[in-house]
């Protein structure tokens, strides 16, 4: 593409797959990461049913 030469179709393809792999990697390692803390702040509700956000209980 650099070259600005025509593409094949199998060119082209093996570019836009090569594009998508890319993505949904990038999008997993996310939400990886987003669902470690979640999944904490779940167990810790689980835990303390009874108090709310700022540490009152009710």
């Amino acid at each position: 593409m650099e070259r600005k030469e025509p593409l094949t179709i199998q060119e082209f393809t093996k570019i836009l797959s090569a594009m998508r792999m890319s993505h949904h990697k990038y999008f997993a390692e996310r939400e990886a990461n987003w669902e470690s803390p979640l999944d904490q702040l779940d167990d810790f509700l689980g835990e303390h049913p009874n108090d709310d956000l700022l540490g009152r209980t009710k």
